[in-house]
């Protein structure tokens, strides 16, 4: 009698597959971490604000989940969306709770993006083109901020 010889399983990824998935979440991870020590130690050395370096962080966090020129564009959308109007009150506690807002605003702004997910062009601060909704952001930082920033500092002085 012929032995039948049995099929061969295929291997659909054991425990290397699972290496895998765990090394996605991870990376994100450390990216995180760097996003956030970037946004809390480094940028404003340079007077680069939390929405900038968040949306760098978005950038980069939407490229390494697989996105190109479009999601990248979207994300940044979401950021300037998400956290224009959030203002600097003097180098406070708060300033962390601002950085970690800005960090996952980043995750946040990412997965929408790779998921399809837009804002609009031309809603609230958002303009036509990424280079448009920067120029919005410089205007607003440029026009908008000096009497903001001379009310923030009279409140502070007021109440030593």
């Amino acid at each position: 009698m012929k032995k039948e010889k049995k099929p061969k399983k295929e291997k659909t990824g054991g425990k290397g597959g699972k290496k895998k998935l765990l090394l996605i979440p991870i990376v994100l991870l450390l990216v995180a971490a760097i996003g956030a020590a970037v946004v809390l130690f480094v940028l404003p050395r340079f007077g680069i604000n939390l929405l900038g370096g968040g949306s760098g962080a978005a950038a980069g966090i939407t490229y390494l989940m697989g996105g190109g020129a479009k999601e990248v564009s979207a994300a940044m959308d979401h950021m300037a969306a998400d956290l224009t109007g959030m203002i600097c009150d003097g180098g406070s506690t708060g300033c962390v709770l601002k950085a970690s807002s800005g960090v996952y605003t980043a995750f946040l702004a990412a997965m929408l993006a790779v998921q399809g997910v837009e804002i609009p062009h031309n809603f609230g601060v958002v303009g036509s083109s990424a280079e448009q909704t920067e120029k919005n952001l410089g205007r607003i930082s440029d026009e908008g901020m000096s009497p903001m920033d001379a009310t923030i500092i009279d409140i502070m002085q007021k109440g030593k």
